[in-house]
């Protein structure tokens, strides 16, 4: 957790603000200037730097072949549930051609 789940800013906010820290790490001063901009404590930013850090490493390091292997299994009773929800929730109008 990154302290900022605890915020009211939304979560655009949240990853501008996140990657404002991290980009500004290395300016003397700058973890003070924004937890005064934004409200929030210095314990708060300097764990966010490094998840953020951390992230952005993870997801860069990942090979294509890692990032493709990703796969969702379901079974027949989930899909069949799914297929009924999704044609309450946004129906095909009847037309004179599929009627």
């Amino acid at each position: 957790m990154t302290g900022l789940h605890n915020t009211d800013l939304r979560t655009s906010q949240k990853i501008e603000f996140s990657a404002k820290v991290l980009v500004n790490q290395v300016l003397h001063g700058s973890v003070t200037q924004m937890s005064q901009e934004y409200g929030l404590s210095c314990p708060t930013l300097y764990p966010l730097q490094e998840n953020t850090a951390e992230i952005l490493f993870q997801h860069f390091s990942q090979t294509q072949e890692q990032l493709k292997a990703r796969t969702i299994t379901v079974d027949q009773v989930q899909l069949e549930r799914r297929i009924i929800a999704l044609s309450i929730m946004a129906p095909i109008p009847m037309t004179y051609e599929n009627a």
